[in-house]
């Protein structure tokens, strides 16, 4: 005999991945997610309340509460008629802004239990006398990205109709027990056998994803962030490269940070993680709920690929992994890596925020700004087009892996790498000569004086090497202890060496590890990777 409550509702697949990601660590706020709008003009927070608890009370999701029974994680209606909805005029502040940031990321910190807490909290703070931020924060086994906008724009909605006097229209048809019986249906359904097969056969070798960091680490309670946004000019020649490679922006920026991977870490296996909607043909397009799904974005970069074709490549595998969304990423991470021993199974994380975050409260215009998006493994790129034609970029970084300074040093080169393929018309580009370093890090790099003019660098290293050897044999040119070499014998040993190399595959575009001592024998060996063409790693 089944004693349970009738009302007890299954977890989605997402809910679940997260229900036990918090039960593990108690404590952490990772899965705190918030975001702020910032609302300018005439604004009538009274009417707004009112909208905002009538669209609190639809979305079935936040009234609900947590709990597992004999291992199983269950949901239940518990819904909270009396929540508070914080306000506080912070104008008399010395900067009001960085103040009402400062109390949304102190709630963004307090650990949430969604087995016993409320999983919501909003909030308004006045910065200026036109201006509003309506901050919102949900654990995320309640709502995903889009799942915030669903609420956001109701809340919206029903603000303008209460303002104007209007009658607002319904909500949005379909509730949550819907978009769970639509779960269990594809869960035995032929499509979800192909679905699990295609991610099989796509992973069969079992790729390792190449942190740019080089080690991977759990993901933190919180996060490192910065960004940049593109000038319209710049985003234009993006938009136009887009056009020129028949692909969308996201496309584009997707290869550009593909490419980038490849540049920085030489592999040539790049395995990203990318958020799925897994909402098209769904009543989860008008359900809130945590619903999102990460799937891994395998591509083959190599030196000489031409960006064009590289955009190409990732037009095919986002659409097929697109057409294969719905089978459960925890599924896949459990095929990949059984034993639970790999951080960051999929790699960084490409998240496309193509949906939209501009709103409008009868006329008072509202633009979304992310404040925290959930667990960052290793690295999330997030990639916004602000107004529609402005492209920006946030970097987050778990602070395990990343000082600050060396995540500001990423957002600068991957800002140097979108500004100049922006500047370029033709999409045939070779990824290994995206530009990496803007002009002054060139120049910093190279420790050139900034009154020193452009400074002719002639031949390669290769080429100015063997001229030393033609022109000094007999100069000594390595010193170690007591042992050294002449550029002449420098010049035979390593030439034997490279020799063997080309012959074992050594060349343009390809990686020999070296793993030797400080020794004679590790800078011969690191004078003939050159000279065979391959570059090194130690």
């Amino acid at each position: 005999m089944n004693d349970r409550p009738q009302s007890r509702l299954p977890l989605t697949g997402a809910q679940s991945g997260v229900w036990y990601g918090q039960r593990l660590e108690p404590g952490n706020t990772a899965y705190n997610v918030g975001q702020y709008v910032e609302i300018r003009g005439r604004f009538d927070q009274e009417v707004f309340e009112t909208a905002l608890r009538r669209a609190v009370a639809e979305a079935e999701v936040l009234g609900m509460r947590f709990g597992e029974e004999d291992g199983v994680p269950y949901q239940e209606p518990a819904p909270r008629a009396d929540w508070p909805l914080d306000r506080a005029d912070l104008r008399a502040e010395a900067d009001p802004e960085a103040t009402a940031l400062e109390l949304m990321r102190a709630d963004l910190s307090r650990p949430v239990d969604p087995a016993a807490d409320r999983l919501f909290a909003y909030a308004l703070y006045t910065v200026a006398e036109d201006r509003v931020l309506w901050y919102q924060r949900v654990h995320h086994i309640a709502l995903d990205a889009y799942a915030f906008t669903l609420v956001a724009r109701r809340t919206a909605e029903l603000h303008t109709a209460l303002s104007r006097g209007e009658e607002p229209p319904p909500a949005a048809p379909g509730r949550l027990a819907d978009l769970l019986a639509e779960e269990a249906e594809y869960r035995d359904s032929a499509r979800s056998a192909a679905d699990r097969a295609y991610w099989a056969e796509r992973l069969a070798d079992g790729p390792e994803p190449a942190p740019l960091a080089g080690v991977g680490h759990p993901a933190a309670p919180h996060f490192l962030r910065t960004g940049a946004t593109l000038t319209a000019e710049e985003s234009t020649g993006l938009l136009d490269l887009a056009r020129a490679a028949r692909a969308t922006w996201a496309d584009v920026v997707t290869a550009a940070f593909a490419g980038y991977l490849h540049r920085m870490t030489g592999t040539r296996d790049v395995l990203l993680a990318m958020p799925a909607m897994t909402r098209l043909g769904s009543v989860a397009l008008t359900v809130p709920a945590m619903k999102v799904n990460v799937l891994p974005l395998r591509l083959s970069v190599a030196p000489g690929t031409a960006f064009g074709d590289l955009v190409s490549q990732v037009v095919r595998r986002v659409r097929d992994l697109r057409r294969h969304q719905n089978h459960r990423a925890e599924e896949i991470r459990r095929d990949l890596d059984p034993a639970g021993r790999r951080h960051g199974v999929f790699g960084p994380m490409v998240n496309i925020k193509a949906f939209d975050y501009q709103l409008d409260f009868d006329g008072a215009p509202g633009i979304a700004r992310n404040l925290a998006a959930g667990p960052v493994d290793d690295l999330t790129l997030s990639v916004y087009l602000d107004g529609g034609n402005l492209v920006r970029f946030e970097l987050d970084a778990n602070p395990r892996t990343y000082r600050e300074d060396e995540l500001a040093d990423r957002c600068a080169e991957f800002l140097t790498l979108l500004r100049a393929l922006a500047a370029v018309e033709e999409p045939g580009l070779p990824v290994g000569r995206m530009l990496l370093l803007s002009a002054e890090r060139r120049r910093e790099a190279l420790a050139l004086p900034d009154a020193v003019g452009v400074v002719p660098v002639v031949g390669s290293v290769v080429e100015r090497f063997e001229g030393w050897v033609r022109e000094a044999p007999g100069a000594v040119a390595l010193v170690v202890g007591g042992e050294s070499l002449t550029y002449g014998e420098l010049g035979k040993r390593s030439a034997r060496l490279a020799s063997v190399l080309v012959g074992r595959g050594a060349g343009p575009g390809r990686w020999v590890g070296l793993a030797l001592p400080r020794s004679v024998d590790l800078v011969v060996a690191m004078v003939a990777v050159l000279r065979s063409g391959a570059g090194y790693l130690p």
